[in-house]
């Protein structure tokens, strides 16, 4: 079970609990989310080789309905055919990436989730309140479990691979961005994507898996997934720096939320800020070839007729992908 939460919104760390009495043969890890008076689903995340999704159902409660887990089940087990063979885990912000945050797995339910205990702490090392010249943090991030690893982010979007057994840290990428005067006045970063080649051979070559990050001064960032350095051959030396595409208005954009995973296309949105500019920049969402970072398409929101007089209409949250249908 991974959780990452703030203390008083300034001390991030994360956290890997785990059953007491563990006398189970085969390690699994999990993790369990609760968002109270929305839902509560359970969910779990294996690194075991021969992991299947269960049959058995799970009931999804919600403050309006409740909605049968075999209904879930349909939709999850669908994306879980979809996706490649060998992205078992949890290798997207959402679980799936049609972000159901739901799994079959069920090691960790109502009735045993209680008999949870803290396996390990990993702190980030970066905390303010905004008192010492650098911009709060906030710590809003959810880790993703794919390549064996755990990966997340930091208040300062580096970007950290962690033993998920262990806690241990296999290795950190700082991208050097500024951390005061920052463009929402403070610091954070909600989580990273992983991509990997369907090629056996290419995957095992550099960069053959990759963790992309959207950055807080709107730079959209690969590294490989095994070492943590940049991918030079995406964008310029591993990165693109979005607020040099024209976004049709006046200002910049930032980004806070992990990209979108298309097959071979990673796709990102971007925060603007409210009431700032009379013509504030477009919420275009694009989408970049995984390997090269060359853009593929864009999509703008807002009609041409309209686009020198309005801005806006962004998504600068999470984005959901139906594998099948080729929908972002």
């Amino acid at each position: 079970m991974y959780t990452a939460h703030t203390d008083s919104m300034i001390n991030p760390v994360m956290i890997l609990s785990r059953m007491k009495n563990n006398s189970y043969k085969k390690q699994q890890y999990i993790r369990f989310s609760s968002i109270l008076l929305l839902s509560l689903s359970l969910f779990a995340c294996s690194e075991n080789e021969q992991n299947k999704v269960s049959d058995d159902k799970v009931v999804t409660v919600q403050t309006s309905k409740i909605v049968e887990s075999d209904q879930v089940d349909r939709v999850a087990e669908q994306d879980h055919a979809i996706n490649d063979q060998h992205m078992n885990g949890w290798p997207t912000y959402g679980g799936q990436s049609s972000g159901t945050q739901y799994s079959g797995l069920d090691q960790v339910n109502l009735d045993n989730v209680q008999q949870l205990e803290v396996a390990w702490t990993f702190h980030s090392g970066e905390t303010s309140d905004g008192s010492d010249g650098v911009d709060p943090t906030i710590y809003e991030m959810t880790p993703i479990f794919a390549n064996n690893t755990l990966y997340s982010c930091t208040p300062f979007n580096h970007i950290v691979a962690l033993d998920p057994g262990t806690g241990t840290q296999r290795w950190r990428f700082d991208p050097k961005k500024p951390v005061s005067g920052t463009y929402s006045h403070a610091n954070y970063c909600r989580g990273v994507s992983y991509w990997q080649s369907e090629s056996d051979e290419e995957r095992e070559q550099i960069c053959g898996r990759r963790v992309f990050e959207g950055a807080g001064d709107g730079s959209l960032i690969a590294v490989d997934a095994d070492t943590g350095k940049l991918c030079s051959d995406f964008g310029a030396s591993g990165q693109i720096d979005l607020n040099k595409l024209d976004y049709k208005g006046e200002g910049s954009i930032a980004l806070t939320s992990p990209p979108a995973i298309y097959k071979d296309v990673v796709i990102v949105g971007g925060t603007i800020l409210d009431n700032k500019w009379k013509d504030t920049p477009d919420g275009i969402i694009r989408g970049f070839d995984t390997r090269t970072g060359k853009e593929l398409w864009n999509w703008n929101p807002i009609p041409e007729h309209l686009s020198d007089q309005v801005g806006g209409a962004n998504v600068w949250a999470q984005m959901s992908v139906d594998l099948e249908r080729g929908w972002v």
